[in-house]
């Protein structure tokens, strides 16, 4: 009877030991790991253009411009100063204007997860296109533009990189939350983003690098129907 009870309890922390290391290693996963992980950029482009994802050339070109002057151990600091003083020599256009300071500086540390992020944002907006019409401001488009983004993302290049995307995108200045667009202040705004990204990001597990798009697309939908998702404007 002893030697049952012993039996017994060598399973018993044998069970719980697997446990927790299985839950220790999918949270880890979860957090850091992404369907791009590893790859170069010219895996990272074939990746997306497999998905029928629009790539942008220049945003591309800068992106693989940054990765050597990474490699000439050039600083992040003086990467963005050698953009900023020259855009037109990376063929940036309005690109690199429209990033928030924070937004330049991920870019410089993660290029590769940037192209992907920045390819994620166009098949986001389009897909919002396609199921509802127009892309919105604080209303219902809205909410699912940013929580699909959000869950290509996470899938993409992991939920910590696309947590570290999305909030950079909301560093805006003081005056501009003190806008109102829609009948709302811009905080709100950024608020109710903030949320929708971060629902966004939690439909994905460990397991979904290999995930369709539609899929993520569906689940974003449902949040959405469950009252999960935060709008502002009916």
């Amino acid at each position: 009877m002893k030697n049952m009870r012993k039996i017994f309890a060598l399973l018993f922390a044998l069970v719980m030991l697997l446990t927790m290391t299985t839950t220790a290693f999918a949270a880890e996963t979860d957090m850091d790991s992404g369907r791009i992980s590893g790859m170069t950029m010219d895996e990272v482009i074939a990746y997306l253009e497999s998905r029928g994802s629009v790539v942008d050339e220049s945003f591309a070109d800068l992106c693989s411009a940054i990765i050597e002057l990474k490699t000439d151990g050039m600083s992040n600091e003086a990467i963005i100063s050698q953009i900023e003083s020259a855009p037109t020599t990376y063929s940036l256009y309005d690109t690199w204007g429209r990033l928030t300071d924070s937004e330049k500086l991920l870019v410089v540390t993660y290029p590769t997860e940037a192209l992907a992020v920045q390819s994620n944002a166009t098949t986001a907006s389009s897909s919002t296109s396609s199921i509802y019409g127009y892309n919105g401001n604080g209303d219902v488009t809205d909410a699912y533009r940013h929580g699909y983004w959000n869950a290509l993302n996470a899938r993409d290049v992991g939920k910590t990189i696309a947590e570290a995307f999305a909030t950079a995108h909301e560093d805006v200045s003081d005056e501009e939350l003190q806008k109102i667009s829609n009948g709302f202040y811009g905080w709100q705004h950024r608020s109710m983003d903030l949320h929708n990204n971060e629902v966004g990001r939690g439909v994905v597990s460990w397991y979904d690098i290999f995930t369709s798009d539609s899929t993520l697309s569906d689940r974003i939908l449902e949040q959405i129907q469950k009252g999960n998702m935060v709008i502002l404007v009916d």
